[in-house]
């Protein structure tokens, strides 16, 4: 991420944002489609997808709205064969633009080949890791539709890690806490942005951990959006 205003998922390596995607896309839709029940369009996406599309970000509004983040503003969702970040020319798997509120997310025919050589990513099934793409990308920008302040990027990344960790399977999610040696030993100096920048999956396993502790949970959220406590400086 290189500025306020457009959040890359980070879940590729620096080494691995480079890998070359090949493979079919189905049939698309040219023009918009408008989710039944949500205020989001998706294009770019066959009638399966965009139908996968608009239940799971169904449901990761509802888990938003339950941590203090509504929806106030329509978003589009277009699904590309690869997705490039505006500033830095380097590939992503989604891009969320918070000025345009939109979101741009890679075809799942494509994304097996951008996370072949990740070794935590590549074991978790497509289908979920691409729903929880759109899940991480929709925290951002309801983020920005929910709050004035100007979050630090790490607290930015909190949330939207902790929505994605929640929109996963239980044994998906277990793929990224097995990263993890001692599951009761996380301490929170470790979500930093030197975690986030070198390691993504085990800044998403810690998230998680501290996200799910009773005392924490959609509670966090509200901390962080009320500037009672940051993860933005930096603890090694």
């Amino acid at each position: 991420m290189t500025h306020a205003w457009t959040h890359g998922s980070a879940l590729l390596a620096p080494a691995l944002l480079l890998v070359a995607l090949a493979g079919p896309v189905g049939a698309t839709s040219a023009e918009p489609v408008l989710c039944p029940s949500i205020d989001i369009s998706v294009q770019g996406a066959d009638e399966a997808l965009t139908d996968q599309i608009c239940g799971g970000a169904e449901r990761a509004l509802t888990a938003l709205d339950s941590c203090h983040l509504t929806q106030a503003q329509p978003i589009s969702i277009s699904v590309l064969p690869e997705v490039i970040h505006p500033t830095t020319g380097m590939h992503c798997l989604a891009l969320a633009n918070c000025i345009d509120q939109s979101i741009q997310v890679t075809h799942p025919d494509f994304i097996a080949a951008a996370v072949a050589a990740n070794p935590v990513y590549s074991q978790i099934p497509t289908e979920d890791l691409f729903i929880s793409l759109i899940a991480h990308e929709l925290t951002h920008l309801l983020i920005s539709q929910t709050t004035a302040a100007n979050l630090n990027p790490t607290d930015h990344e909190y949330m939207a890690y902790a929505m994605q960790m929640s929109s996963l399977p239980a044994a998906s999610r277990q793929v990224l806490l097995d990263q993890v040696r001692d599951l009761t030993a996380v301490n929170p100096g470790w979500i930093n942005d030197f975690i986030l920048n070198f390691k993504p999956t085990l800044f998403a396993a810690y998230v998680w951990l501290n996200f799910s502790r009773p005392e924490n949970g959609c509670a966090q959220f509200q901390r962080l959006m009320d500037r009672e406590i940051t993860f933005g400086l930096i603890s090694y």
